[in-house]
C-alpha cells in the first residue's frame, strides 16, 4: 500500500499544506490560490482531494482556478467511472503484457527523481491489440499509470522524500510500419488523452530516444495535437545522440542494458515484471489470459479506499452541469443559459421551458443578416407529432423498423427541451451512426451541451456579417444538385490562402468563420429559398461534399494550419448527418502518405463516407454522382455551375493568394461569440474594425500597439466589450467608456 487513508482535515492540515508549499516552492500568490482552490473543491470527498495531488493540477494549468477546478472535477469523475481507485487491488494485465517493456527504475536521475521507461519500439503492440482488444489495452494503460504514480515501490522513495517529478524515457528503437497501423491509432489517442487529463504535473522531462528518421516527419504532423505544456517537456534524440542526451540527465548505469548497452545495469522497481528486450509475443495458447497477482492484495488498504463522491458539480457563467455516475449516453444535465431572453433546460422535469429560437434570415446588401425572433413554448408532443414523423420518414426513406428505432430514440431524449430535439434534426444522428441508438443518443446529448455552453443558438446573430476577406476562402454551396437531387458543398482547400487569413484574423477569427459556415449550412431559414426554387419545396436532407486539393503545397502543412485543422475538425463533430459522401479530389501523392498516418483520428463512420481520386481520375469519380455542367469551371472545364445565390454568390472560387489591396478595405465587422472564457483578438485588425467581447472591463485599460512577438493584446483585448479600432500604427491606445451601458471606444491616446 502507499499510505493509510486520512480524513480530509488531516490531509489539508497546516503541516501538510506547508510541506506541499516547500516541496513545490510555491510563491505567496500561488499558496493563496492553493488555499482558495481547497475551498472551491471542499465538497469533493475523495482521497485525491489532497494538497500534494491538487497542486499538480494547479501547476499544470498555470494556477487558473476555473480551468483547474473543471479539470480536477472531471478527473475525479473519470476515476470513479473507470475504477482507477481500486484497479491495483482488483486487476492486473495478462502476463503477456510483460512483453511491453515499461516500468520505473530502481535508480534515479541526477536530481534524485525517479525514471520511467517505455520501449514502444520494442513492443509488439499490434499483436497485443489483436490478442486482447482495445478495452484491455486501455485498462492496462490505466493500471500502469496507477502503478507508476502510487505503487508499492513509492514506500521506499518516500523515505527520501515525496515523489515530485519523473524523468520519462520513450525508446523508439524498432519502430516500424506495424506501429502505424490505423487500428492502433484510436488506442494511442485514447491513452494519450487519459494521461494528459488525469495524470498532470508528473513530467519533468520526456526524452524520446533512438527516434528513426520517419519519426521526425510524423512528429511535425502530430505535435500540434499534443497539449502545449506537454510539448515543452519533450526532447528528441536520434540513435547517435541518445547516450549523450541521456548522460546529461542521469548516470547510464541506472538504465537497463537494452537502453544503454555499454554501461546499463538497471532494473525495474517492485510491481513490474517487464521483459525489457520486448519482441514478438509467443504463439497463441490457452494461457494467454493468465494474470499476475494484484499489486495490492484485497485485504490491504490504499488511499483510494475512501468513500468516493457520488456527483461532480461544475458551475460556469453559462451553465450549471450536474453529471451523474450513469454511463454517458444516459447522462442527464441541468443547464440554464440566457440567450436574448430565451432559456434552455436539459432535465428530467416535466415542466415546460422556453424554446431557444431559430434565427430568421433576411437579406441585406447581398449578405445574410440575422435576427432572433420569438418562439413558442417548446412542446415535445407537438414537435414529434405523427404527421411530422411520417414526413421525416418519407424524406429519409426509413423502414418500419427504423421508424420504431426513431420512436425509441425520441423516448430516450424526451428530457431534452431544446429546439434541436426535433425528428428532422435527430434523424441525422440516427443515420450518421447507422442506427446505433446508444451512439446516436450520446452524440446528440454532447451536441446539445456544446451548443448551450457556447451559446450556439445565438451564434449567427452575435457573429454578424462576415468580413469580405473571407470571400477569398473558396468554399460554398453550389447552385445545382447532385444526381440524387441533393445540394453540393465545395471546399477548395488547396487553393485557399490560409496563411494570409491566419496572419490577419488569427486562429480564433478563422475558426469562428468556419463555425459560421457550418452553422449557416445547417440552419433551416438559410435553405428555404433553395428548397423553394431548386428542390421544389422538399426539405434539404444531406449534401455531397467535394474537397479539392489542387494547389496543395508544403505550406499547407505548417503548424498553424494543422492547429486550425484540429480545431475545426472537432467542431465538425457537432454537425452530424449533413454530409452523405465526401469526395477528395486531385490529391497529390504525398497526401496518401499523410492520410495513412492521420486517418485513424477520424471516426470510422466518417472514413466510410470518403472516396479519393487523383489528378487523372477525379472526373470519373465526380461523374458517378454529379453532372458536369453543375460543377464550376475551376473543377471541370465544361462546367457552368457556381455558388448559390445569397451569401455565397460572391465567393471567389479560383482562390489563390489574396491581393494586398484586399486588406486595405473600409471598416468592417469582426465579432466573437460570447463564452465563459475570455477571447483575445489579433492586433493586426484593420483600422476601423469593430470588435465585440462579453467579458467585463475596467473603465480604462491601456497597451502598446507595437511589433512584439505576442500577436494578442495581453490586457485590454481580454476585457474589451464593444469598441472601434481607430489606431494609427505604433500609437498608444486607451479604451474609454463612452456610455453607461456596455460600450467602449478605442481612441488614440
Amino acid at each position: 500500500m502507499v499510505t493509510a487513508s486520512k480524513p480530509y482535515e488531516e490531509r489539508w492540515s497546516l503541516e501538510q499544506v506547508d510541506e506541499c508549499v516547500q516541496l513545490w516552492k510555491l510563491s505567496f500568490e500561488q499558496t493563496d490560490k492553493l488555499l482558495e482552490f481547497k475551498t472551491r473543491v471542499a465538497d469533493i470527498d475523495h482521497w485525491k482531494n489532497d494538497p500534494f495531488e491538487v497542486v499538480r493540477f494547479l501547476v499544470e494549468f498555470k494556477f487558473d482556478l476555473k480551468t483547474t477546478e473543471r479539470k480536477f472535477r472531471a478527473s475525479i469523475q473519470w476515476r470513479i467511472d473507470n475504477g482507477a481507485d481500486t484497479i491495483l487491488e482488483d486487476y492486473t494485465p495478462p502476463a503477456l503484457y510483460n512483453y511491453f517493456p515499461l516500468g520505473v527504475l530502481e535508480g534515479a536521475d541526477r536530481d534524485n527523481d525517479p525514471i520511467y521507461i517505455e520501449r514502444s519500439g520494442a513492443a509488439d503492440t499490434l499483436a497485443l491489440l489483436h490478442r486482447f482488444g482495445k478495452d484491455e489495452m486501455i485498462k492496462q494503460a490505466i493500471w500502469a499509470k496507477e502503478l507508476m504514480t502510487r505503487g508499492p515501490w513509492q514506500q521506499e522513495q518516500w523515505r527520501h522524500g515525496r515523489v515530485k517529478y519523473f524523468t520519462t524515457i520513450l525508446d523508439l528503437k524498432g519502430l516500424n510500419r506495424h506501429h502505424m497501423n490505423p487500428s492502433l491509432v484510436p488506442v494511442g489517442q485514447a491513452v494519450t488523452r487519459l494521461v494528459q487529463d488525469n495524470y498532470p504535473g508528473f513530467g519533468k522531462k520526456i526524452l524520446v530516444v533512438r527516434a528513426p528518421y520517419i519519426f521526425r516527419f510524423v512528429w511535425n504532423i502530430f505535435k500540434h495535437f499534443v497539449d502545449p505544456n506537454v510539448k515543452e517537456l519533450i526532447e528528441i534524440a536520434t540513435e547517435k545522440e541518445t547516450e549523450e542526451i541521456l548522460e546529461q540527465y542521469m548516470d547510464l548505469s541506472v538504465l537497463p542494458k537494452e537502453i544503454a548497452p555499454s554501461k546499463g545495469q538497471g532494473t525495474s522497481v517492485q510491481g513490474y515484471e517487464t521483459i525489457w528486450e520486448g519482441g514478438p509475443l509467443p504463439p497463441t495458447s490457452k494461457d494467454d489470459w493468465n494474470r499476475r497477482a494484484p499489486v495490492f492484495p484485497q485485504q490491504q488498504q490504499n488511499p483510494a479506499q475512501e468513500q468516493p463522491i457520488t456527483t461532480v458539480q461544475q458551475s460556469t457563467s453559462n451553465a450549471e452541469v450536474e453529471v451523474s455516475l450513469a454511463k454517458i449516453p444516459s447522462i442527464k444535465a441541468n443547464m440554464s443559459g440566457s440567450t436574448c431572453g430565451a432559456s434552455v433546460s436539459i432535465t428530467s422535469s416535466t415542466d415546460e421551458w422556453e424554446r431557444l429560437p431559430q434565427p430568421a434570415l433576411s437579406k441585406k446588401n447581398i449578405q445574410q443578416a440575422w435576427t432572433v425572433t420569438p418562439s413558442p413554448v417548446y412542446n415535445l408532443d407537438e414537435v414529434w407529432r405523427q404527421d411530422r414523423l411520417d414526413d421525416m420518414s418519407q424524406l429519409w426513406g426509413l423502414t418500419q423498423r427504423q421508424q420504431q428505432d426513431m420512436q425509441e430514440l425520441r423516448n430516450r431524449i424526451q428530457d431534452i427541451h431544446h429546439w434541436k430535439n426535433d425528428p428532422y434534426e435527430v434523424v441525422r444522428y440516427y443515420v450518421e451512426f447507422k442506427g446505433d441508438l446508444d451512439r446516436s443518443e450520446h452524440a446528440f446529448r454532447k451536441m446539445i451541451v456544446w451548443r448551450v455552453e457556447n451559446r450556439m443558438d445565438n451564434f449567427l446573430q452575435q457573429y454578424g456579417e462576415p468580413d469580405p476577406l473571407f470571400l477569398h476562402m473558396p468554399m460554398c454551396i453550389l447552385r445545382g444538385t447532385d444526381k440524387d437531387g441533393d445540394p453540393i458543398f465545395l471546399d477548395r482547400i488547396g487553393a485557399c490562402d490560409y496563411t494570409s487569413l491566419l496572419k490577419h484574423f488569427g486562429q480564433d477569427g478563422v475558426t469562428d468563420y468556419v463555425t459560421f459556415v457550418r452553422e449557416l449550412n445547417s440552419c433551416r431559414p438559410f435553405w428555404k429559398p433553395y428548397e423553394f426554387h431548386v428542390l421544389k419545396q422538399q426539405r434539404v436532407r444531406s449534401y455531397t461534399v467535394i474537397i479539392d486539393l489542387e494547389g496543395l503545397t508544403p505550406a499547407h502543412a505548417r503548424p498553424a494550419l494543422l492547429t486550425l485543422l484540429n480545431r475545426t475538425s472537432r467542431i465538425a463533430h457537432y454537425y452530424s448527418g449533413w454530409a452523405k459522401r465526401i469526395l477528395i479530389i486531385r490529391a497529390p501523392p504525398i497526401f496518401r502518405l499523410v492520410w495513412g498516418l492521420v486517418k485513424g483520428y477520424f471516426a470510422v463512420h466518417v472514413r466510410d463516407m470518403i472516396e479519393f481520386a487523383g489528378h487523372h481520375s477525379y472526373q470519373v469519380l465526380l461523374d458517378k454522382y454529379i453532372e458536369r455542367e453543375v460543377l464550376p469551371f475551376v473543377i471541370c472545364p465544361e462546367g457552368k455551375g457556381g455558388p448559390m445565390p445569397g451569401y455565397y454568390e460572391d465567393v471567389k472560387l479560383e482562390g489563390g493568394p489574396i491581393p494586398r489591396e484586399a486588406f486595405d478595405r473600409v471598416p468592417t465587422t469582426v465579432s466573437f461569440r460570447q463564452s465563459a472564457s475570455p477571447t483575445t483578438f489579433d492586433k493586426s485588425l484593420a483600422k476601423g474594425a469593430f470588435v465585440c467581447q462579453s467579458a467585463p472591463m475596467a473603465p480604462t485599460s491601456t497597451w502598446d500597439d507595437d511589433d512584439s512577438e505576442d500577436p494578442h493584446s495581453p490586457v485590454a483585448a481580454r476585457r474589451l466589450l464593444i469598441g472601434t479600432w481607430e489606431a494609427d500604427e505604433g500609437a498608444r491606445n486607451t479604451y474609454e467608456r463612452s456610455d453607461s451601458i456596455t460600450t467602449y471606444t478605442l481612441t488614440k491616446g
